[in-house]
């Protein structure tokens, strides 16, 4: 079983980290201190299913019978280019799992903590009546971590692929492993269903629409949150991107051929409308590519926007070049080389739209 940190563990070292936000500053990566060396265990779904007083026993037996036998064989996570993937599904999401990417994860929640003004979610959800919360592809965990310590009164439910969420737990929250486009059988219905960052991992978004609108409580919300893959270009940007344009189409490329549409998040407004959703919201953010602007709010906030890119460059790439493209390993390190220089050009002023999309399910 691999060793790690706790989600929390490692969210509590953001208050330990400093990011470079003026222009003299530009290369500063992110420092923080080390982490003691633990090592819990992975809390999977023969964990999160087993405990008879759940509030979760949420699925048949005949929908839940193939994870059930292989509950040792998910810790085995498949290597590939030095880093790890998923085994539940293999495959079906081309990011890895291992440590660097668990950081990065978190450090991108605190990125959206910053884009949102410390809020979890954006939708007008009555807090005091909210008992049961889904967080769809829920990563590390550290969403569900966070609103369950701020909503005692609610039970949240994580499910993701790979097993990389705590042991150690507020009894308010519990993790599955499992697919969240294969078919939802659950016995209650939800207040909240949230997702974030699911727009590498949908292919059919009407279908997962629906379902979310299945099984919510009438008056429940839900609400997505994803960044759009096309970097716009202030006019009168000094310098245009060149690497990042390729990287982005060859992203793109790949996850179309893989059946996914990256690209869809501006579309989601028509997307829930179509299957009764009303109060329908869409809310649009951005994070800047770099530190480049000049309002010191929007330079820190492209401080964080810029470590997260970093981070996250070669996890997202590498999979889906080599195994979709077929690109050799030194053809995609060439290519990031170049756009990690674009990644700090303070000359390029450019941002990634983020849209927050929420919507509420007719009392009716």
């Amino acid at each position: 079983m691999p060793n790690h940190t706790s989600s929390a563990e490692r969210d509590h070292n953001f208050e330990n980290i400093r990011i470079a936000t003026s222009p003299e500053d530009g290369d500063s990566q992110v420092r923080s201190d080390p982490t003691d060396d633990e090592d819990p265990s992975i809390l999977g779904l023969a964990v999160s299913l087993e405990d008879g007083d759940s509030q979760f026993d949420s699925h048949s037996a005949s929908d839940v019978s193939s994870t059930f036998s292989v509950p040792q064989s998910i810790y085995e996570f498949l290597e590939e280019n030095g880093r790890t993937y998923h085994k539940f599904k293999a495959g079906r999401y081309p990011h890895p799992n291992d440590e660097e990417e668990m950081n990065r994860l978190d450090l991108q929640h605190h990125l959206f903590r910053l884009t949102l003004k410390e809020k979890l979610l954006l939708c007008p959800v009555d807090l005091r009546t909210t008992h049961r919360v889904l967080d769809l592809g829920t990563g590390t965990g550290i969403w569900p971590l966070h609103f369950g310590a701020q909503n005692p009164q609610s039970q949240v439910l994580g499910i993701d692929l790979s097993p990389i969420q705590p042991e150690w737990i507020q009894p308010n929250v519990q993790f599955i492993v499992d697919d969240i486009e294969a078919i939802w059988s659950y016995r209650f219905k939800f207040n909240l269903i949230y997702g974030r960052m699911l727009a590498h991992s949908i292919r059919d978004w009407p279908r997962l629409f629906q379902q979310s609108f299945d099984n919510l409580a009438p008056g429940g919300y839900v609400e997505f949150v994803n960044v759009s893959p096309v970097l716009e270009v202030q006019d009168g940007s000094p310098r245009k991107p060149s690497a990042l344009r390729e990287w982005s189409q060859n992203i793109v490329q790949c996850y179309k051929e893989l059946g996914i549409d990256i690209d869809s998040p501006s579309s989601h407004r028509h997307g829930l409308k179509q299957v009764g959703f009303e109060d329908i919201v869409e809310v649009k953010e951005s994070w800047p590519l770099n530190t480049w602007p000049k309002e010191r709010s929007d330079k820190i906030l492209g401080a964080w926007s810029r470590e997260n890119l970093l981070m996250g460059l070669s996890g997202s790439s590498l999979a889906l070049f080599t195994r979709v493209i077929h690109w050799p390993k030194d053809r995609i390190e060439m290519l990031l080389l170049e756009v990690r220089n674009e990644i700090k050009d303070r000359g390029i002023h450019a941002s990634w739209p983020i849209y927050v999309v929420y919507a509420r399910k007719p009392m009716r």
